[in-house]
């Protein structure tokens, strides 16, 4: 489990190197990590919506309780961010 602050600072993308790990499918990636973290109970859509080029992913509070710090790193790698209107996880696409 992680704190809101612990998500909110690795998904700074102002601070953190995106796409650090090159030839993987990012999305595939981020998506794949969400599903296996966070029971299907908890949150059944892991895509909450999508817009041009971006897809918001669960919200911030159900993944403080599932996620890990190793987790948090692949998502900061993988474009992630925290969309403050909707406060959820959001990925570049």
């Amino acid at each position: 489990m992680v704190t809101r602050e612990q998500i909110e600072a690795a998904l700074d993308l102002e601070k953190n190197n995106p796409y650090q790990t090159k030839g993987i499918d990012h999305e595939a990636r981020v998506i794949a990590l969400l599903r296996e973290r966070i029971p299907y109970k908890e949150c059944a859509s892991i895509i909450s919506g999508a817009e041009h080029n971006i897809v918001y992913l669960c919200g911030v509070y159900k993944a403080t309780l599932y996620l890990t710090e190793e987790d948090l790193v692949i998502l900061a790698d993988c474009n992630c961010f925290i969309h403050e209107d909707e406060d959820c996880i959001t990925l570049f696409v």
